[in-house]
């Protein structure tokens, strides 16, 4: 554990007593490519010997603008505040699409899976869609016969206007899966 904390700026190795220091002033943290990162002393620091344990009491956390709060609040509110000009200070506007509970927990997640990034999404089926949609028309879905109901008639009805073709299979068939597969 000689070298946790590194940045072009910040001292490549770093004292127990420093480490400690440093890790105490930890700012916020944000993951960047894969990469969970912290402010630490004005500059950002990769974290890179950090268990996973750690990693999920950090990531996706920031301080709150004016209380520093170190835990993120829960934020119930739907609608955020739109300035005069236009602007979203925040960066929010309605939580439907984003809001900083979601932005935390993908934030979390991408560190955890170690990704560049992720998305949560409010039910399965909200999930399963948006893969659906990242695919061409023309193109072939295999899916389990007995996947979730609603997965189904995505695929007859709103995926078939798509253009997406689709075959229910029993996935425990070894035959079957390949005959879809062709």
């Amino acid at each position: 554990m000689d070298r946790i904390l590194q940045a072009a700026e910040a001292p490549k190795e770093l004292t127990l007593a420093a480490k400690a220091s440093a890790i105490r002033r930890i700012s916020p943290i944000r993951v960047f490519r894969g990469q969970t990162s912290a402010k630490i002393r004005g500059h950002w620091c990769t974290l890179t010997l950090m268990k996973i344990e750690t990693r999920a009491v950090h990531a996706g956390r920031k301080p709150e603008g004016g209380s520093r709060d170190v835990v993120p609040a829960i934020h119930l509110s739907t609608t955020f505040h739109k300035a005069d000009d236009g602007t979203l200070p925040g960066g929010y506007l309605y939580g439907r699409p984003n809001n900083p509970n979601r932005e935390s927990l993908e934030h979390a997640l991408a560190s955890l899976e170690e990704g560049a990034a992720a998305l949560a999404f409010s039910s399965g089926s909200a999930a399963t869609l948006a893969v659906f949609q990242s695919l061409s028309p023309g193109d072939h879905v295999i899916a389990a016969e007995d996947a979730y109901y609603g997965t189904p008639i995505l695929l007859r009805t709103v995926m078939a206007n798509w253009g997406l073709k689709h075959t229910l299979v029993n996935m425990q068939d070894l035959a079957a899966v390949e005959h879809a597969i062709g």
